[in-house]
């Protein structure tokens, strides 16, 4: 809520006042010290506080007739004993925040990879539906409906900037099984709902196959113990290296794109994109830039390409 030219007040979803502090995209906003002192706390305020503990103070001088040098002291240790409560409620009221959590995620993974090398861009550097998964569920709490954006910005940039390399070179790089297409402005639950939906329901469907191959007596082993955490798919904001971004799209020349290398990948079966309820992919230029890619690939690969997947939280539409 706008105040004025140099001020304005944080609201929250029912338009109440927020008082404490409200999380933001890079951290946490505070009122200043000491107005973060004086205008907050639980389950008193310490404007508050601080007079309570001195009535307490005075009446046990009042019982003790004690000197008036000790009601000084008194009166500053109330003060004290407020100061101190309110610091330690905000400390340990405190949740960890997004830097925090970003060294936190850094050091598990680089305790599994600790030399996390570059790879050559285009299909050697997919994902797999477990790392996506893991790095959602390692960060959901700041994301919240927040969209791609929101994530490359505030998360993914600061987890690989040491190395400067892209997120799938950092936790670890595999080839291309699926080219996903999709709108940075989804929110990112959407997506990762929906790539491990697809991913459950292929490995689903190869299961099923395999039964149906095993009662005919056709030998397959090719499925075996695979599960959708083991599925692979390109991602442009995982598998680009966003701090070579003019490289990646080939410096201008879309045939050398690291989009374009990886979609045509002979290890690439089909096109994933994840549609929401505006279908918001098929107004991005490049989205359907992909889209025409993958009718030309369903043209010249008909026997080893699926084409294109419209995907969801809850399944594929095709």
């Amino acid at each position: 809520c706008l105040l004025g030219g140099y001020r304005f007040e944080l609201l929250g979803k029912d338009g109440e006042r927020l008082e404490e502090r409200a999380d933001a995209s890079r951290g946490t906003i505070r009122p200043a010290f000491p107005f973060l002192i004086l205008w907050s706390g639980r389950p008193l305020p310490a404007v508050l506080f601080i007079p309570f503990m001195l009535l307490i103070s005075f009446a046990i001088d009042a019982q003790v007739h004690v000197r008036k040098r000790h009601l000084v002291v008194s009166a500053i240790l109330a003060f004290g004993i407020a100061f101190l409560l309110r610091v330690c409620g905000i400390t340990l009221g405190r949740s960890p925040s997004v830097r925090r959590r970003i060294v936190d995620y850094r050091t598990k993974v680089l305790h599994k990879r600790p030399d996390p090398q570059p790879c050559q861009r285009g299909p050697g550097r997919a994902v797999t539906a477990a790392q996506l998964y893991d790095l959602f569920e390692s960060f959901k709490t700041y994301i919240g409906d927040r969209d791609m954006y929101y994530v490359n910005t505030t998360i993914l940039n600061p987890i690989t900037k040491p190395e400067q390399l892209s997120f799938s070179e950092f936790v670890g790089p595999c080839e291309v099984t699926y080219f996903v297409s999709h709108f940075w402005g989804t929110p990112f639950q959407h997506f990762v709902s929906s790539i491990v939906k697809h991913a459950q329901l292929t490995v689903e469907n190869q299961q099923q196959q395999q039964e149906g191959n095993i009662l005919e007596g056709i030998s397959n082993t090719t499925v075996g113990a695979a599960t959708w955490r083991q599925e692979k798919y390109w991602i442009c904001s995982l598998s680009n290296n966003q701090w070579r971004v003019q490289k990646e799209l080939g410096n201008g020349d879309w045939a050398k794109s690291s989009f374009y290398r990886a979609l045509n990948s002979p290890t690439c079966i089909a096109t994933v994109m994840v549609i929401d309820e505006e279908a918001k992919p098929l107004t991005r230029a490049w989205c359907l830039f992909e889209v025409l890619q993958t009718f030309i690939l369903m043209k010249n690969r008909p026997d080893s390409f699926s084409g294109l997947l419209l995907c969801t939280s809850t399944g594929v539409l095709n």
